[in-house]
């Protein structure tokens, strides 16, 4: 009988420790690295720019948690995102989503989808939607 229970036990906990859960994970492994800003919609002027790979780079450093923007961008755009510099930011989660904020300066919700990224910041009628590609 005590072998039976043996069994059974060790079945059930190793049914146990191969269902880990992925609900809590955040987009912090996968944010790392270089993000090209392709293309800014949205804005009370209804804007829609789309910019070269490499123009406008995001460098995204996950272990010290800091953005490093590349802003080559010398367009005439209405908003191109952050210029060139160094940016820390905070990554929280809520039952939206999860949410970005970078130096109180911008904040959004973030969805990352493979190699594709996208920061909607459009919390009042004249916010912007950022779309990123990894390099």
């Amino acid at each position: 009988m005590k072998t039976k229970l043996l069994i059974a036990f060790l079945f059930f906990s190793s049914l146990y420790s191969c269902c880990n859960s992925d609900d809590d994970h955040t987009n912090t492994n996968t944010l790392e690295g270089s993000w090209n800003l392709v293309r800014v919609t949205g804005g009370f002027a209804g804007v829609d720019d789309e910019f070269e790979p490499g123009l406008i780079v995001w460098d995204f450093n996950t272990s010290s948690t800091t953005i490093t923007v590349t802003n080559n961008n010398t367009g005439n755009t209405i908003y191109d995102g952050l210029p060139t510099g160094t940016y820390s930011y905070n990554l929280s989660t809520t039952e939206e989503g999860e949410y970005i904020t970078v130096e109180n300066m911008l904040n959004g919700q973030l969805n990352i989808s493979g190699n594709q990224m996208t920061l909607d910041d459009n919390v009042a009628a004249d916010g912007f939607l950022l779309t990123f590609n990894k390099d």
